[in-house]
């Protein structure tokens, strides 16, 4: 399906991943914001659904990609590398790249956005406009995050997944709004693959044939 129309989400999730155009941009009256692909929130606090603009990367440098969404996964697809995600519960974004391509991840600026590291690799980021904290996960390959701080606030929050030697990565992204207890991700990407696209069949096959 088309990401400008339709997200890529789940039942339960607050989390979305939608593709805004310059069209649509443009008619809300946001300034500073790239066209592109956003991992966004869809609580009704939030002063901005639109969180981070998701690139992909190939040695440092971003590179064009195609959207192929169904509703257990969405795939990025630049040449001969892709990365992939999936919803396998509402809170969480499980990641996944192949083919030596990278996923970069930038935060939307504003008041008392903020990244700090913590243990394991991983990072709590302050999305202060869009009223979340998100927890940043390195399941395999690298993370690297760009965030020099001035006095109250970063003034960029840039977060690079990297591929290992083997030219793959994965991560995890975790919604949370105080404290953050970080999940458990032991489930393979592919099996947590198959299950959510055998709950969206259930809850499809539920309904009356039309």
């Amino acid at each position: 399906f088309d990401l400008r129309i339709v997200p890529f989400s789940r039942f339960g999730s607050y989390m979305a991943v939608s593709h805004l155009d310059a069209d649509r941009i443009a008619r809300r009256g946001t300034k500073d914001m790239t066209p592109g692909l956003y991992l966004r929130t869809l609580h009704g606090e939030a002063r901005s659904p639109d969180v981070f603009h998701m690139e992909l990367t190939r040695d440092g440098r971003p590179v064009a990609f195609r959207e192929e969404a169904s509703p257990s996964v969405l795939r990025l697809v630049a040449g001969r590398g892709a990365v992939e995600m999936c919803l396998p519960q509402p809170g969480v974004l499980r990641i996944r790249g192949l083919g030596g391509v990278g996923l970069r991840l930038t935060l939307r600026p504003g008041v008392f956005v903020n990244a700090v590291p913590v243990a394991g690799g991983r990072w709590q980021v302050n999305a202060f406009i869009n009223r979340q904290q998100y927890g940043l996960m390195p399941l395999a390959g690298e993370l690297k995050v760009d965030a020099p701080w001035t006095v109250a606030r970063c003034e960029r929050v840039v977060a690079d997944w990297l591929p290992g030697d083997d030219g793959t990565f994965e991560g995890a992204i975790e919604e949370f709004e105080s404290a953050w207890t970080p999940g458990e991700h032991g489930e393979p990407f592919d099996e947590a693959v198959r299950r959510v696209d055998a709950e969206f069949a259930a809850f499809r096959d539920a309904y009356p044939p039309v």
